[in-house]
């Protein structure tokens, strides 16, 4: 009868465990910016959305040089999905944004994304591209 118990109460286990680490590995499910945006303003706002509830513990955000870029940031003392960060005014370039989060069982969680601020590389080589085009047909008249 012994036997008969242990298996069930294995699978049981398993399945809590499982369900358990599934949940202490949550990922940024929406970003604004997105990752890999190119976007033409400078956003007001970093924002991030969880899979599931954290507390957001760190974020941090570098410029192309890989010089610290300073967010109004705190750690959070609650666990939520969404969170909001106010950005200074950013000039154009090349972010990295890096984040660490805790679930509720105690796991933390890292990740990041980056984004550029202002025309992409193919815009500015089809504006560049247009502008060489205009001077050389204009140089014809």
């Amino acid at each position: 009868m012994t036997k008969h118990l242990l298996l069930p109460l294995l699978m049981m286990f398993v399945t809590l465990t499982s369900a358990s680490l599934a949940k202490a590995h949550t990922d940024v499910v929406y970003s604004s910016p997105a990752s890999d945006a190119h976007v033409q303003t400078s956003p007001e706002h970093l924002e991030l959305r969880f899979g599931d509830t954290v507390r957001l513990m760190r974020v941090n955000l570098t410029d192309g040089a890989g010089e610290r870029v300073r967010v109004d940031f705190r750690p959070s003392r609650e666990s939520k999905t969404d969170y909001r960060i106010d950005l200074p005014t950013l000039q154009e370039g090349h972010y990295e944004v890096e984040w660490r989060a805790m679930a509720d069982d105690g796991h933390t969680m890292t990740g990041g994304f980056s984004f550029h601020l202002g025309e992409s590389a193919e815009a500015h080589e089809s504006h560049q591209d247009s502008a060489s085009g205009q001077d050389a047909h204009e140089g014809h008249h």
